[in-house]
Order: structure tokens, then sequence, then C-alpha cells
């Protein structure tokens, strides 16, 4: 996760990435575990793989991914439930042969192995859920589980209170939280130092406005609230003393006008300290709320919740207000952003337009020249996608022997919606710079494609019914 991007371009140095980011969860959600009282290991565990899932060019990424998921058949993509599909299935950990299998000479291995993934345990998997639900099963974009993964969702979630079905555990609410601190203080820093934000324009009333509304139109906040909240984080001493540097100061005040404010190491200093304060305050908050309310006992895993104090909530969403206002929302960053989403759509769909018999060999060479300059985890999944082959009739008798598989029909299906799922977790497993490479790989053969093909399009009516890891108190995974 080195080089995934958080909200920055990784490309820019001192910018945080999605490493950085999960490594200061992990830190934060620490703090905040030991404070209420629950497992320090599950919520270290839950913030160091959260944001596994996560494919290139950040959110933009998983949006375009998720269209072109849904375009062929499949119940979406998402970074939540991508995190769950890779601790349950694709990090092959764990592989058993199935019990009470007659193999045929020509029937392929695949066909008889079963995948645990990580092979955790239920606690450390359900800490790391944070939308425990499947995609349209509730109002909005979020989901945490691919119906693909049923089976290992059901063990995970077995024993969880009927009321609590769609709550997710203490240990994940404290991961949340943990996240929200450190991406929205985080991304404040980087905005500032990277010279995109001049901290001037924070004392600016027509700018303070600009954030009043940001945050009430994607925090949710009235216009009390977010002038309260913007006041306290001003306030904090650290960027208060910054604040007057800028304006007191020609040379800093200079670096702030030419965005070259991080070069300077008391800047540099201050800054870090205004985020530490921050951070410090936001775990405090949660803290002592929660505490409180429980009356300093420990909370079970599925018996309580995590307390975030209104006030706290709102002044992240402030922080995060001017991340939209001027990161998100910057035309240099999102006409960028659009070029690398693009690219994104057009090996997505090289792929999938190339993982069966029908393959251009161009695509197949690309490929192999690509994989054979790295040790990754795409290779090994882009040669499952090939090995599925659903439509090549000689292949077809040698994987299922005398098993009809009618082009359309249920099994045909079944291996289309595997092989697809295949090729669009191969693509999530870039980093951004390895997406570029294979992009220009593609591009130098002039093979990309920019649509599906009419043979990939999905049926009207189709059913997630691929096959599911068998889950159960007496497989690998550990129960407890």
């Amino acid at each position: 996760m080195g080089s995934v991007r958080q909200v920055m371009n990784p490309k820019n140095v001192g910018v945080h990435n999605r490493q950085d980011h999960s490594l200061v969860v992990a830190k934060t959600s620490i703090e905040l575990g030991k404070r209420i009282g629950v497992d320090a290991a599950l919520v270290e565990f839950a913030a160091l793989a959260h944001d596994l899932g996560h494919p290139p060019i950040g959110h933009s990424g998983e949006k375009r991914l998720n269209a072109i998921a849904l375009e062929v058949g499949l119940d979406g993509f998402e970074g939540n439930a991508q995190t769950f599909h890779i601790l349950t299935r694709l990090e092959p950990a764990v592989i058993r042969t199935r019990k009470k299998f007659k193999p045929r000479k020509e029937q392929s291995v695949q066909s008889r192995i079963r995948y645990y993934g990580s092979n955790h345990t239920r606690a450390a998997l359900d800490a790391a859920i944070k939308y425990p639900w499947f995609h349209n099963e509730k109002i909005g974009a979020k989901f945490g589980v691919y119906r693909a993964d049923r089976a290992a969702f059901e063990f995970v979630r077995q024993g969880v209170p009927v009321a609590r079905q769609h709550t997710k555990c203490v240990e994940a609410q404290v991961m949340d939280w943990a996240d929200d601190i450190a991406y929205s203080t985080h991304d404040f820093e980087d905005a500032i130092l990277g010279g995109i934000l001049d901290p001037l324009l924070l004392l600016d009333p027509k700018e303070q406005q600009r954030i009043i509304e940001k945050s009430r139109q994607h925090g949710g906040l009235t216009e009390q609230q977010a002038k309260l909240a913007l006041a306290r984080v001003l306030n904090v001493k650290p960027l208060a003393k910054l604040l007057k540097k800028c304006a007191t100061e020609p040379t800093i005040a200079q670096a702030c006008a030419d965005g070259t404010i991080g070069t300077h190491a008391e800047v540099r200093a201050l800054i870090g300290q205004a985020r530490e304060h921050l951070v410090e305050r936001f775990v405090d908050g949660a803290g002592d709320a929660t505490r409180a309310k429980y009356r300093n006992k420990g909370i079970g895993r599925h018996d309580g919740n995590v307390e975030v104090p209104q006030e706290m909530r709102a002044q992240t969403e402030i922080l995060k207000a001017i991340t939209w206002i001027h990161v998100i929302d910057s035309e240099k960053e999102n006409t960028e952003k659009e070029r690398q989403v693009e690219q994104l759509a057009e090996i997505a769909y090289t792929l999938l337009n190339n993982a069966d018999h029908e393959a251009n060999p161009q695509v197949l060479t690309a490929i192999e020249d690509f994989t054979a300059q790295r040790n990754s985890i795409f290779g090994m999944l882009w040669e499952q996608a090939r090995a599925v082959v659903p439509d090549d009739a000689e292949l077809r008798s040698e994987h299922f022997g005398a098993l009809p598989v009618r082009p359309g029909g249920t099994l045909h299906r079944k291996l289309r919606h595997a092989q697809n799922r295949l090729v669009i977790d191969a693509v999530a497993t870039l980093r951004d710079a390895e997406m570029e490479a294979l992009w220009e790989k593609l591009d130098a053969y002039g093979v990309l494609e920019d649509s599906l093909a009419p043979r990939m399009q999905a049926p009207q009516k189709t059913k997630h019914v691929l096959p599911t890891t068998a889950y159960s108190q007496r497989g690998t995974a550990v129960s407890r």
C-alpha cells in the first residue's frame, strides 16, 4: 500500500499514502482501544487490514471499478468488501483439497481445492468489517461483503444478536473512528505542506463560509455546529501560532503564497504538532464519553458502542470540508485523476475481454511482459482467471469431462462470474504506479479496449452464484 493513493497523488513527496495512513490508524486504534477496554490486538489487526481492498486511484478508482463490475453482472466492487474478500479468499495462506472428491484424470486441480484466505479467527475478521451487509441490502453505496463470500460472512457473524445484525462490532467501531481521525487530520496536513492550501485562507471570512457550507453539504452539520467546530479547530494552539506566523513574518507569508511552505522546518513542526493535538482531542473525547456511558467497565464485542461526541465528529467534518475544497474539488487534481481513472477502466475492459479462449495473443504477451518484471498477486489472479475457460470446447472437456457447459446456461454463468470477479480482483491489486506501467505496456502493443465486448455482456437476470468457501466451526478457520 506504500504507493496507493490516499487522497493526494502518492508521487508527491511527503504525502501520506495508504500504508502511512493504515499505520496511523493502527496506532490510534490501539490507544482508543486501551482507553475503553477492548482487545488491543484485534483493533490493531482491523486497522492494518482495513484498507487492503482499496484499488488504484483511491475512491475514484473504486467507483469506476464498481460500475464495470456491475456491467459484467457482479454485485459491484467496494473497497471494504474487497478487504474481506482478500482476507477470506484471495490470499492463499490455507489451501485444502476437497474431501469425498473422485477426480477424473483430465480434471483440473483447480476444481478440487478450496481456499480459506489468511485463515483468521472469527473475532479478527469481524473487527475488520465496517459495513456488515451485502450490496443493495441497505440504502447507500457502501457495503462490506460480496455474495460470493456469504459462507465466510455467516461464519464470522454467527451468534450476533438479531438487533445488531447490521451493526459492526465494537472493535470495528474503534477502527472506524480511528480511520476518520487519521484521514481528516492527515489530509489537512498534506494540503498545507504540499502547497495546495494557503493557511492564511483559513482566516478569510469568505473562505470560512465556504468551509461551513461544504461541511453542511457533506457532513450534515447545522450552521451553528459548523461555525463552532471551525472555531475550535482554528483555536488549536500550534495551528493558531502557525497562522500568526503566516500573517506576520514576510518569509513565511511568501512561502504560503508560492506553495513552498512545506520547506520550512518550523512550519512542518507546527502543523505536525497541530495534527497531534487534534488526534489527542478526538481520542480523548471518544474515550471519555464511552467510559462514562459504561461506567469504566469493558464492552463486549456486540454489547455496546463507541460513543463519539457530536462536537468531535463536527470538527473532523470541518477538516474533511477543507480537503474537499482544496484537494478533491481541485481542478488540477481532478484532471490528473480523470486521466488515471480512464486508464484503469481501459485496463479492466481489456482484461475482461481477453480472459477466455478468444483472447488477443498480443494482450497475453503484453501481460506476460508486465508480470515478468514483478512478483505480485496480480499475476496469480490473472492466471486463475484464465484457467476458468468457460467457452472453449476442447478445454471445457478437459476441465469438466461430460458436464454440459451450455452457453448462457447455469454452469456457464457460474464460470463467467468467477472469471469476471477474478479479473476485477487482479486489477484491484495494482498499485498506482503499477497500473500506469501496465497501461503503458498494453498501449505500446496497441491492444487497449475501452468498452465491454458483446459476448461479455451480463444476462439480464443474473444470480450471484460464485462457488463459496466452506466455512464452519469444523472447518479450517479457527472459531473463537
